[in-house]
């Protein structure tokens, strides 16, 4: 929330991530949004990705520990792709030209790969198949 950025625009990534862990991905990209337009100006998806990868890893710790279910993980991995998807640059866009496609394949593959390894562990194999051979 607010605790996350200072008066002075900066933005505090390590508060922002303890304050959104546990949420669902949608509301925590909400709120990513906001602290970065808060701090920045601007919420780039770049950025918003970054902040997520984040939160997804130390989600999918407290789950492999034991500590919280592996629902609000998996769900990450729906919402990392998504985003991932919408920004491949790889990707022709049809019907929205004026969205700047800035996600090169590389880290697409990454997020991809690292979302499939997870829904593994989760014990989601069907949808981890999938993201491992879109990777």
């Amino acid at each position: 929330g607010a605790a996350a950025t200072g008066g002075d625009g900066h933005l505090d990534l390590e508060a922002l991530c303890n304050d959104l862990q546990g949420l669902p991905p949608e509301d925590a990209e909400e709120e990513i949004r906001a602290a970065l337009l808060r701090a920045n100006g601007e919420a780039p998806d770049a950025d918003v990705l970054g902040v997520m990868l984040r939160i997804f890893r130390a989600s999918r710790d407290s789950a492999l520990e034991g500590y919280e279910p592996w629902d609000v993980t998996v769900a990450y991995c729906g919402s990392l792709t998504d985003l991932c998807d919408r920004n491949f640059v790889g990707i022709a866009s049809g019907e929205d030209e004026t969205h700047e496609r800035t996600f090169p394949a590389s880290i697409v593959a990454t997020v991809y790969a690292e979302c499939g390894r997870t829904l593994a562990l989760a014990g989601e194999l069907p949808r981890a198949r999938d993201r491992l051979q879109k990777s």
